[in-house]
């Protein structure tokens, strides 16, 4: 059980979300856009390691889990733009 929920939800999966971006980027050209999944998994993660998985709570939770996987895949997508954008800014 995490003590502080926030700060895992806020700061820690967001940077989470970017560094798979550009990793997934700069390693797995191929398969950048794979870092939207365990991006969109990452809430899930937080989500039964705070409540167990008792089936009620997952159903009362998985419209949240849906909102912030979306967020999160959404800024690893945005990384993988930005650094896409990057590297053909250094190669021209």
């Amino acid at each position: 059980m995490l003590k502080d929920v926030t700060l895992v939800l806020f700061v820690i999966f967001p940077l989470i979300s970017v560094i798979l971006g550009v990793l997934f980027h700069l390693f797995l050209y191929n398969w950048r856009f794979a870092a939207l999944v365990p991006s969109f998994l990452l809430p899930l993660v937080l989500f039964i390691d705070e409540t167990g998985f008792a089936w009620s709570t997952f159903q009362a939770n998985v419209d949240s889990w849906f909102l912030y996987g979306i967020a999160y895949a959404i800024l690893s997508l945005v990384s993988i733009f930005v650094t896409s954008a990057a590297r053909k800014k250094n190669t021209e």
